[in-house]
């Protein structure tokens, strides 16, 4: 079963120890990015979700952590499309991409972005403490120094998203 390695690849990369000091570990940012990916094989978009040649992933507020998603998709390929790494400017509040992320950093606007994309299939990705009851479908966070993520399965469904039985199931609630 091809899942079983995408799976086996996706918790190396939750279980990794983040820098928080000047050791010679994983950055942090590095984790988030793989993360970011990665969590998209295990998502499905409407048909008309997915009619360009194109997957984009629109990053507000962390230009750093948009530059290693960057470097992380150079060359890859997403289910045949190109991937692109947008960076929304602060005044805006569309982004036309099929996932967004919303980082801790741009956490006032968090709400308004969330409000902005709701009920468009685009899988809505954040780290703020409220962004599931905001309407946000996966909210990943920092525990013990390991990425860790709570999926709310209505917000993605409202979405039109399908998010996978082995995403739910390494998912902490």
């Amino acid at each position: 079963m091809l899942a079983t390695p995408l799976v086996s690849m996706l918790l190396a990369v939750m279980h990794v120890p983040f820098v928080r000091a000047a050791a010679p570990q994983i950055d942090e940012n590095r984790v988030r990015a793989a993360f970011i990916f990665n969590v998209t094989l295990f998502v499905e978009w409407p048909a008309h979700a997915l009619t360009g040649p194109t997957f984009v992933i629109a990053v507000a507020g962390d230009d750093r952590l948009a530059a290693m998603i960057e470097e992380g998709v150079r060359g890859k390929r997403w289910r045949g499309r190109e991937l692109s790494v947008r960076r929304l400017d602060p005044t805006e509040d569309s982004c036309g991409c099929q996932l967004l992320f919303v980082s801790s950093s741009d956490s006032r606007r968090s709400s308004e972005l969330l409000r902005a994309v709701n009920g468009k299939p685009i899988l809505t990705v954040g780290e703020t403490p409220a962004f599931l009851r905001d309407g946000g479908a996966l909210h990943f966070y920092t525990e013990d120094d390991h990425l860790r993520f709570h999926v709310n399965v209505e917000n993605a469904e409202r979405a039109g998203l399908r998010v996978g039985s082995q995403l739910l199931r390494l998912a902490t609630r």
